[in-house]
C-alpha cells in the first residue's frame, strides 16, 4: 500500500543536539518533521555535560576578574 500524501516525511527519535539539528534543517527544506524525545530536550549536553561546564567555567573567569586588584584576569 502506497500512501500518496503522507502527513509526516521524517520522523526523527531523540531530541539530542543531533535530532534537534538534524530536524531544523530536514525542516528548513520543506520536509515535515516530527521530533519524538522520551524526557527533556537537549540532551546530556546541555544538561549535564557542555554547557553547565561551560557556564561554570564562566562564571569562575568572571569572579576571579572582578577579584583581581586590576579589573584583568588573572592568569
Amino acid at each position: 500500500m502506497t500512501v500518496k500524501h503522507p502527513l509526516v516525511d521524517l520522523l526523527v527519535v531523540g531530541g539530542g543536539t543531533a535530532g534537534i539539528v538534524g530536524a531544523k534543517l530536514a525542516t528548513g527544506f520543506g520536509v515535515r518533521t516530527v521530533l519524538v524525545e522520551h524526557a527533556r530536550t537537549g540532551g546530556d549536553c546541555l544538561w549535564t555535560g557542555c554547557v553547565p561546564s561551560k557556564t561554570l567555567l564562566s562564571a569562575a573567569e568572571h569572579a576571579a576578574t572582578l577579584r583581581a586588584p586590576t579589573g584583568a584576569p588573572s592568569e
